[in-house]
């Protein structure tokens, strides 16, 4: 069977991207999804992937040292989850609600997919 774990919603205040006035905290939002086959699961965590785990690398990620793009978020994310064999695909939504726009209006985001094979 095909198994996928999400984490949807996960909010979190870093200071990244290209410009000056944004090496000062600002929300991201962070939609993200890891995908596995098993057989069977016989209600043992070490069988599937811990969703607390998953927000712990994304915090950690967005903790440290600034970087310009959303996408290099991303890939450090991935780099990190795809160090667990058994994750076949992983999914990244990135939003940047506060993110200064030319246009009054539009949410800023990237969405990224990964996949093993």
């Amino acid at each position: 069977m095909r198994i996928k774990i999400c984490l949807d919603r996960f909010e979190i205040e870093a200071a990244h991207g290209v410009y000056d006035f944004e090496d000062k905290p600002q929300p991201f939002v962070i939609d993200l999804a890891v995908e596995f086959e098993r057989n069977r699961l016989d209600d043992e965590l070490e069988q599937t992937i811990d969703y607390a785990w998953l927000q712990q690398v994304v915090a950690n990620t967005f903790r440290q040292d600034r970087v310009y793009l959303m996408e290099t978020l991303a890939q450090q994310i991935i780099d990190t989850l795809s160090s667990r064999t058994m994750i076949e695909t992983i999914t990244i939504r990135i939003e940047k609600p506060q993110a200064v726009l030319p246009e009054p209006s539009g949410l800023p985001s990237i969405e990224v997919e990964w996949s093993r094979t």
